[in-house]
C-alpha cells in the first residue's frame, strides 16, 4: 500500500519586504528567496527519496516473504512426498529380498531342466548315431 507522501514542512516562502528598495537590494532579494526556494526544494526531494526507497524496501521485503512462506510450504509438501517415495523403495526392495530365494530355486531347476534335455538329447543322438553305424555295417 502506498503511503501519502510526507514534505519536510509546510512551505513558507520569505517575506517580501514591502518597502521601495534600490535596485541592488532587489537583486540580493531574489537571490536570497532563489537560495531559500533551492533549500527547500532539496530537502522535499531528500525526504521523497527516502519515501521511495522506504516503500521498495517495504514491497520487496513483503514480496520475498510472500516467496519464503510459498517455498517453506512447497518444501513441506515435497517432505511428505519423499517419505511416501522412500517408503514405497522399501517395500520394493524387500518385496525383491523376499522373492530372492523363489527366483534362485527357479533358476536351479530350470538349469537342471535343460542339463536333462542336453544329456537326453545327447542319448538320443548317440543311440540314432549307433544304429546309424550297426545299419551300415
Amino acid at each position: 500500500a502506498t503511503q501519502p507522501r510526507q514534505r519536510c514542512r509546510l512551505f513558507e516562502p520569505l517575506p517580501i519586504r514591502t518597502s521601495l528598495p534600490g535596485l541592488k537590494s532587489v537583486e540580493e532579494n531574489m537571490q536570497e528567496q532563489v537560495r531559500f526556494v533551492y533549500t527547500e526544494i532539496q530537502s522535499d526531494m531528500d525526504l521523497l527519496h527516502e519515501q521511495m526507497m522506504q516503500e521498495v524496501y517495504d514491497s520487496v521485503s513483503q514480496e520475498l516473504k510472500a516467496v519464503a512462506h510459498r517455498l517453506a510450504s512447497m518444501k513441506g509438501e515435497l517432505s511428505v512426498e519423499m517419505e511416501g517415495i522412500r517408503k514405497q523403495i522399501l517395500e520394493v526392495r524387500s518385496d525383491a529380498n523376499a522373492w530372492k530365494p523363489y527366483r534362485e530355486q527357479d533358476l536351479k531347476e530350470t538349469k537342471h531342466f535343460a542339463e536333462g534335455l542336453v544329456e537326453a538329447a545327447s542319448s538320443r543322438v548317440s543311440e540314432d548315431l549307433h544304429r546309424t553305424v550297426a545299419q551300415l555295417a
